[in-house]
């Protein structure tokens, strides 16, 4: 999944006989971890939307029930900045459309940049919490010595 475009079909293929929509459909439907990171990379190998479009209704509805599998789990999500920072799909994941949708069903966020250099320990959190409070977002989750938490993003 977060390889090269051409590693990313060579297993689309092997696991999936090629089909975008049944890869999508799995990841809604199996994946249960306590962070959700990458919630949408398979855009990463897809940026040109050769693959398919985000605003496709089966790739928006395959979406919407994972975030409804993350609400009923008590999971999170992560929002990784990876993309930007190392200029592998140019966005963050999830795409602000998927953040609106987790706010209004009330999923928390953790921001993440996925850093592999210690100069992008923090490559566009300013950005990315900025995005976030246009959407309504008011905190975030962090993993503090009490825990993990919702820690309010700074005035």
């Amino acid at each position: 999944m977060d390889g090269s475009r051409q590693e990313f079909e060579t297993g689309l293929t092997a696991a999936y006989g090629g089909d975008i929509r049944a890869l999508v459909g799995e990841m809604a439907e199996e994946a249960k971890p306590d962070i959700i990171g990458y919630f949408d990379v398979p855009k990463k190998n897809n940026r040109t939307s050769d693959l398919f479009s985000e605003e496709e209704p089966w790739y928006r509805a395959a979406a919407l029930t994972a975030l409804e599998a993350v609400a009923r789990s008590g999971s999170f999500i992560e929002i990784n900045t990876g993309g930007i920072v190392r200029n592998t799909s140019g966005a963050l994941y999830p795409s602000a459309w998927i953040l609106r949708e987790a706010r209004r069903i009330g999923i928390s966020i953790m921001v993440n940049a996925d850093a592999h250099s210690p100069h992008d320990i923090d490559g566009y959190f300013l950005q990315a919490a900025t995005l976030l409070r246009g959407l309504g977002f008011t905190s975030q989750r962090q993993f503090t010595s009490a825990g993990c938490t919702d820690v309010p993003f700074a005035a």
